[in-house]
């Protein structure tokens, strides 16, 4: 008889390397719509040097995620150096804070690779899916573009696909919610994990709002 791994074990492997200890709810493939995007950088202008990508496959009407749609990479500084991307002072100290100490750890005991490797995990993370959401698309979908550009590639989504969370959540609340979510904070596919719930929240919010004005115009009428 020929033993396959059970779901259950694929995902306490997966967790674990990711230092994460959540539930993921497994649906197929092809519903997960949306891509989150998250990154971490030596700074914040688009030519920053970038430390590490995360993605995540997801659908926002119920924070459903994609075991096999989970990207991760810790990308070479030196590399980026060598193409003039930048390192600023103060964002090099806010990462050398004691506070800051546990993502960096995270960071510093994982293997780089190089961009072009990189580039072609995300490119397969990113095919299909509709929406490209980011924290906001000014920082990382910025900043990944001009990383690609910089390599003479084009960035894997269209311009289009980009969708802001920090609007969503405006929209959606005047007192956003305070969530928490595990994972180490600060790193990119925790902090995915972490706007894929405040995204599942808002359209939520949006839902119980529509709920809502139906039942006002109900009893209006």
């Amino acid at each position: 008889m020929t033993l396959t791994r059970s779901d259950n074990e694929i995902l306490d492997e997966i967790l674990k390397e990711l230092e994460l200890d959540v539930v993921l709810q497994l649906v197929h493939p092809e519903d997960h719509t949306d891509l989150m995007l998250d990154i971490e950088t030596f700074g914040t202008g688009p030519d920053s040097v970038v430390i590490s990508i995360g993605a995540v496959r997801f659908r926002p009407a119920d924070g459903a995620y994609d075991l096999g749609k989970t990207y991760f990479s810790r990308l070479d500084v030196q590399e980026q150096l060598n193409l003039g991307r930048t390192i600023e002072g103060s964002t090099l100290d806010w990462w050398f804070n004691p506070e800051q100490r546990t993502a960096w750890d995270f960071h510093r005991e994982r293997p780089t690779i190089a961009f072009d490797d990189a580039f072609r995990g995300l490119k397969a993370m990113t095919s299909g899916a509709d929406r490209v959401w980011a924290n906001s698309p000014s920082f990382d979908c910025v900043i990944v573009r001009d990383l690609c550009r910089a390599y003479g590639l084009d960035a894997p989504w269209h311009f289009r696909a980009e969708r802001d969370c920090r609007t969503l959540f405006d929209l959606a609340w005047s007192d956003k919610p305070q969530v928490t979510t595990p994972g180490v904070a600060h790193t990119p596919v925790a902090d995915c994990l972490h706007q894929i719930k405040m995204v599942t929240l808002a359209f939520e919010q949006f839902a119980h709002q529509t709920h809502i004005r139906s039942d006002l115009t109900a009893i209006a009428s």
